[in-house]
């Protein structure tokens, strides 16, 4: 049978063999002694051709994913399973970063303004942050911590959304790293992303066609299973109080956290190193 395609016309059907009484003989199911000798040779040459035109695949990594993969190789502590790893800050980071307290006094104002007008909102934020202190996620910083003068701090501004889901609708908070501070900088702007680790959809979809059974699972709270080092701590603080009648009270985060721009590098590189 002769058809056009898209790579030209191809011929395909059974093909009889010398000797065979005429009988048709499909070549799959051919010995190597009953294969054709020109068949062999069609192999042969074709073999050969996609081992010449064959080009070896380049992974070319910048210096700035150079610089992580560093890091996280020097940096990175494990304790009975759980890992503390370095925030892959660019080296001009001090200087770039502007300041953050004002936007993030800002942001909660405005947050707390929201509250009152929604209080089941409010309870479900309370409710997470309450949640996030308990479970030692972030700790709250003392009057002589927040005054000293000498330790280079960020502070990231936060606000919440709900996701619908099957369950009903949840609060998730959001960590907005990616916020301008004083100078137009934010704290993504000095971060380093990190090698690109996730897998693409296309690997994914043709794996789920590989078995007949499939399972999913999900880690909970994946990022916030990973601790930060106490030296980069200060780069994730955060402006908290319930309502607009206490004061603001200082936090920092102490684990990896959504919103920041290495968070996927970095869970995705500690689950490899697992």
């Amino acid at each position: 049978m002769a058809q056009n395609t898209a790579v030209g016309w191809t011929i395909s059907g059974r093909q009889p063999i010398d000797g065979a009484d005429d009988q048709a003989i499909c070549l799959p199911s051919l010995t190597a002694e009953e294969t054709p000798k020109w068949h062999q040779q069609l192999i042969s040459l074709l073999q050969r051709f996609w081992e010449l035109e064959d080009v070896p695949p380049a992974y070319r990594v910048s210096p700035l994913e150079r610089h992580c993969e560093e890091l996280f190789a020097a940096h990175t502590l494990e304790n009975t399973g759980r890992f503390t790893v370095q925030l892959p800050l660019k080296q001009d980071a001090a200087t770039t970063l502007g300041t953050s307290e004002a936007s993030a006094r800002a942001s909660l104002t405005s947050l707390h303004r929201r509250m009152e007008r929604n209080l089941e909102f409010a309870k479900a934020y309370c409710d997470f942050m309450e949640a996030y202190e308990r479970l030692g996620h972030m700790r709250r910083m003392t009057s002589s911590e927040t005054a000293a003068a000498a330790v280079l701090a960020n502070y990231i501004p936060h606000h919440g959304i709900w996701q619908q889901s099957d369950a009903g609708a949840k609060l998730r908070v959001v960590f907005d790293a990616s916020r301008p501070t004083s100078n137009g900088a934010s704290l993504n702007d000095v971060l380093c992303r990190g090698l690109k680790l996730q897998r693409d959809i296309w690997v994914v979809l043709l794996r789920w066609r590989t078995y007949k059974v499939a399972f999913c699972s999900d880690i909970r709270m994946m990022f916030r299973q990973i601790k930060v080092n106490e030296l980069d701590i200060d780069w994730q603080r955060i402006l908290w109080s319930p309502n607009s009648r206490e004061s603001a009270r200082h936090f920092q985060l102490l684990t990896v956290t959504y919103g920041t721009a290495c968070a996927p590098y970095l869970s995705l590189r500690t689950l490899q190193q697992m």
